[in-house]
């Protein structure tokens, strides 16, 4: 009521409709149509089509940002794109986050290409469509990604005495799940593995130092430091010690391999970081 010292503003649209900063008149000034109840308060933009046109999308500010994906959304800075679903860009210029649920913080053309991939900003970062991977840099060389920092995480839970491939969503090993070079790439780094049994407090850990190279073709991987059959745990407790990784180039997939071997008829959850730094060449 007028008395209440506390009032709130509402702006409801009716039914799915959008709510929206600019009447759409299909051109540059008004944009095309909005998503499904969508939210887009920009009011710049260069193109009708730089408009939050998935369906509950949302482009909060800045200027010829476009969020086409479903959920997809921008808090602003200028022509970002956010264009699959879930996909998000904090802010920045020329930002590209195309997979679902990839994010880029900020930054300048960087490009998130794998699902639940994220960049937290820099400048001509990418995550090369790699599932779950982290990228950002000061700068490229001659292409974006080609001196960049990396960040890989990989998962399973194993049940038994049988060796088995870490991969980033728990699935089989492919080229977007695990730790995957370009061609004429260079990745060192740091590799750290932890295990945990379930309801003990059996645990190892292992860390070691890593370099993988790859020429022209998947084949070509090798490893010149940190590959191993049975690597015994770094550190371990109780029945830890008796567990055991293997890393190794692959071949088949172009990059590193980690496999682990748990214990019989008993479950042990593992999680993987390998925290790098990248250079690829033109040949």
């Amino acid at each position: 009521t007028g008395s209440d010292a506390n009032i709130s503003a509402v702006m409801q649209p009716k039914g799915n409709g959008a709510l929206i900063g600019q009447f759409p008149d299909n051109a540059a000034t008004g944009g095309n149509g909005r998503g499904v109840s969508a939210t887009d308060w920009q009011t710049t933009r260069t193109a009708a089509t730089q408009v939050a046109s998935g369906t509950a999308a949302v482009i909060a500010g800045g200027s010829a940002n476009t969020a086409s994906g479903a959920q997809s959304s921008i808090a602003g800075g200028s022509s970002n794109s956010a264009t699959a679903t879930d996909a998000a860009i904090g802010g920045g210029s020329t930002n590209s986050a195309t997979a679902v649920a990839a994010t880029v913080a900020g930054g300048s053309t960087n490009l998130a290409s794998g699902t639940v991939s994220w960049i937290p900003g820099g400048f001509r970062a990418s995550t090369r469509g790699v599932y779950g991977r982290g990228a950002w840099a000061a700068n490229r060389i001659a292409a974006s990604g080609d001196a960049q920092c990396g960040e890989h995480h990989l998962l399973r839970q194993t049940t038994d005495a049988t060796g088995t491939r870490l991969t980033a969503d728990s699935g089989a090993a492919n080229t977007t799940n695990t730790i995957n070079l370009p061609n004429f790439g260079a990745y060192a780094g740091r590799l750290m593995v932890t295990a945990k049994a379930t309801g003990t407090l059996d645990a190892a850990v292992w860390v070691s130092d890593v370099l993988v190279l790859r020429g022209n073709g998947v084949g070509t991987t090798t490893m010149p430091l940190g590959a191993g059959a049975t690597i015994a745990p770094t550190g371990s407790n109780v029945t830890g010690s008796a567990w055991r990784i293997a890393v190794a180039a692959d071949t088949t997939n172009g990059g590193i391999a980690i496999t682990v071997t748990g214990a019989a008829a008993t479950i042990i959850n593992w999680s993987a970081r390998f925290a790098n730094v990248e250079v690829v060449t033109a040949s």
